[in-house]
């Protein structure tokens, strides 16, 4: 697409925009989002309240063309075919042709919008799913082509589940959510002024003619591999929510919505002068994927979620580095420091001993005392009593001990207790602790020489992650000012692509602290040489 012409269109859709949402406070997105739905050829269904200008949005969008013909209906329970598609042609029926007259009716309308549409009856439905998909009516015994663009429909309820009329749904790809104005300043603004105009006229409206080319001009649109990548993240979050979930509450989207929401995605990348759709265009999906209202709030933070991950670090690169750092750092720790409270301790019979020494009172004696207990008593937090050992590692007959946690304040200063067996007489004792879990050990030059230069290789990785996802950010922010998404959704898109980013540089400050802790210990252990 040549530039200027690329640059033309975008101006004239942008305008176009702006006249349809003139006074249409808070649903600016809506009504740009619809209007692209129909000049896609795309259906449109709003969901929400009354009085929330569905009606007058629909209205407006049939001002987008020059030469439309516009068809509007309320349906209700009593709503007839005669009503919708025209009423049955009496000389026709002289003649004994059953045919209507469909000339101001939804067949002969290029834009056709039918409010409350749920609340009619299963005959008028059922040939709209025709007109709708095949664009076709079956006027009498003559199959007759409908000019219809696009069908806008509105209702505040869904289709009754089993009602039949799933088929029909489906066809409307762009889904949109209508509320009332929130915002205290436009809500001031909107009581405050006259009612918005049903009708608008636009200089920047299209005719059936060129909406044609633009339709055509749109299917040459490229869709780059990342934006598959970005699809099937989606389909995967889609699927994994599933999985958790009963039947009657699983996210549906048959491969028609898929196909038919790239059309529009398409025609969002054309329409806002691209020539091949940029990952910020997948923000669309948030209006094709949801069936429910409960499953708008869930479709959104998967989309969003996955078009960020856009700017993201290779995932497989992300978890490789993780990974490779998390044992980096188990082993730095392991060897800086200690991993558990140790006991001063001494060899007896042959295996580590902890000496306990008191003084023992008995009747009218006392007598110093040392015994020696296994240290791997103190580590097992065994509270069975045990028979300490002599100085030549034999039983200490009518001796027996039991270890003691130390006070809650500080649980390893464990107690040792000393008790004669007939009496109970004897001493507790504080064994000495060596070191404590966590206190730092010395390290070698070798290892402080190993250590950086695994933690420089480290550093250079993370920081060059990082570069690479600020670069991508820089990228999908340039290329996310489409005409039709939300600011709103730009930036809660580039919002978790900059949490992204703050989290690698939070590893990359964990890199830098254990190289600062290696360079602390090296230097330690200089300062000691010298």
């Amino acid at each position: 697409m040549h530039q200027d012409s690329a640059n033309a269109i975008r101006d004239r859709v942008r305008n176009l925009i702006g006249d349809i949402g003139e006074g249409i406070y808070e649903r600016e997105e809506t009504a740009a989002v619809a209007l692209l739905s129909v000049l896609s050829g795309q259906s449109v269904f709003m969901y929400g309240p009354p009085g929330t200008a569905k009606s007058l949005i629909a209205r407006r969008i049939s001002c987008a063309f020059t030469d439309t013909e516009y068809f509007e209906h309320l349906m209700q329970r009593f709503s007839t075919p005669e009503d919708v598609f025209g009423p049955v042609s009496i000389s026709e029926l002289r003649q004994d042709r059953y045919a209507r007259k469909t000339e101001l009716y939804l067949p002969s309308a290029d834009i056709a919008f039918l409010d409350e549409i749920w609340k009619s009856s299963p005959a008028i439905l059922n040939t709209l799913l025709t007109i709708v998909n095949e664009r076709k009516f079956r006027n009498g015994g003559v199959l007759e082509d409908v000019p219809l663009k696009a069908l806008i429909a509105a209702s505040n309820e869904f289709p009754p589940v089993g009602s039949g009329l799933e088929a029909l749904y489906d066809r409307f790809i762009v889904r949109l959510k209508v509320s009332p104005v929130r915002d205290r300043a436009n809500f001031e603004r909107m009581v405050s002024t006259s009612r918005a105009a049903d009708s608008v006229v636009s200089a920047h409206a299209f005719s059936t003619a060129e909406w044609k080319d633009m339709m055509t001009a749109a299917e040459l649109v490229s869709v780059p591999t990342a934006v598959f990548d970005i699809v099937d993240r989606i389909k995967t979050a889609i699927d994994g929510y599933n999985g958790k979930m009963a039947p009657a509450d699983r996210i549906y989207v048959s491969d028609r919505r898929w196909q038919k929401a790239f059309s529009v995605i398409r025609n969002a990348a054309y329409l806002d002068g691209r020539d091949e759709v940029a990952p910020a265009d997948l923000l669309l999906l948030c209006h094709c994927l949801w069936s429910k209202e409960c499953e708008i709030e869930i479709t959104e933070k998967m989309v969003i979620a996955a078009v960020s991950e856009t700017a993201m670090a290779d995932r497989g690169a992300s978890d490789s580095w993780k990974a490779s750092f998390a044992e980096f750092e188990r082993e730095v720790r392991g060897a800086m420091f200690h991993k558990r409270t140790v006991y001063e301790s001494v060899p007896i019979g042959g295996a580590e001993c902890i000496r306990c020494a008191g003084t023992v009172k008995d009747f009218y004696d006392q007598w110093d005392l040392t015994l020696y207990i296994p240290a791997c008593r103190m580590y097992s937090g065994d509270p069975d009593p045990g028979i300490p050992f002599d100085d030549n590692g034999n039983p200490a007959k009518g001796f027996s001990f039991r270890v003691v946690s130390g006070p809650a304040e500080d649980p390893e200063r464990m107690k040792v207790e000393i008790r004669k067996t007939y009496n109970d007489s004897g001493f507790d004792t504080e064994p000495v602790i060596k070191h404590r879990a966590g206190d730092v050990k010395e390290i070698t030059e070798r290892e402080t020489r190993t250590f950086a230069a695994a933690a420089g290789r480290l550093m250079d990785e993370i920081s060059g992650m990082i570069a690479d996802a600020e670069s991508r950010v820089v990228s999908l922010s340039a290329a996310s000012g489409s005409i039709f998404t939300s600011g709103v959704k730009r930036e809660a898109m580039l919002s978790a692509a900059d949490c992204h980013i703050a989290g690698l540089r939070d590893d990359r400050a964990r890199v830098d602290n254990i190289i600062d802790m290696v360079k602390a210990r090296g230097n330690l252990r200089s300062t000691r040489g010298a």
